[in-house]
């Protein structure tokens, strides 16, 4: 998983944005580590947030993902 953010840079930031009243975070799979990201930093605040999603990225550009596409 590629990193663009230092682990304290992510959590600072996290944090910050739900202090600041910020409540509604959009992800992606296709935004690299985004969702993990917000799983180990604000998890814990999880009442405080409304999260969204995406389905239906293929995930064959995705490390692990599937070589092809089934139909």
């Amino acid at each position: 998983m590629p990193r663009f953010l230092d682990a304290g840079v992510a959590e600072l930031l996290l944090n910050t944005v739900l202090d600041e009243g910020i409540r509604f975070i959009d992800t992606s799979i296709d935004y690299g580590g985004s969702e993990g990201l917000i799983g180990r930093y604000i998890s814990h605040r999880r009442s405080e947030y409304l999260l969204a999603s995406k389905v239906g990225c293929p995930l064959d550009h995705q490390p692990g993902g599937p070589s092809k596409r089934t139909p």
